[in-house]
């Protein structure tokens, strides 16, 4: 669940975002993108346009996605492809890693700095930006 106050930082930097990158604040954009961020349940583009379509009933799926696609560029929304042959959309900007159950559920977690791998030798050369680490698991059996 998202606090109250995490939901108004999400907006806040949502129109602030929109606003630096000349883009229009709408309704429509405004529901799309509390649909991602006032959850930490890791929608797709379907769930999310069940749920904006709701308030917007003639709102379009190409709309909901191409509005999706533009969050993720401006940076207020990051996508995630684990291979299932649809993305998922987390509106969680801070650093943290996932866990991806069988099922598909998708857990947030923050490793420490000891747990993230360092780059091979070879790479040396290299600094590590940033690294997205996705664990996926099953139940033991």
């Amino acid at each position: 669940m998202i606090s109250i106050q995490e939901q108004n930082l999400r907006l806040q930097y949502f129109n602030k975002m929109l606003k630096k990158n000349d883009l229009r604040i709408t309704p429509q954009k405004n529901k799309i993108f509390e649909e991602v961020s006032f959850t930490d349940l890791h929608p797709d583009a379907q769930d999310i346009f069940e749920k904006v379509q709701k308030k917007f009933p003639t709102i379009s799926f190409s709309t909901v996605y191409k509005n999706l696609k533009t969050f993720v560029k401006i940076g207020v929304v990051t996508e995630l492809d684990l291979g299932e042959g649809r993305s998922r959309f987390d509106a969680n900007m801070t650093h943290h890693q996932h866990i991806i159950y069988e099922n598909g559920k998708i857990d947030d977690i923050i490793l420490q700095a000891s747990d993230i791998p360092n780059l091979p030798k070879q790479f040396s050369n290299l600094d590590l930006s940033r690294v997205d680490i996705h664990f996926f698991v099953k139940d033991k059996k």
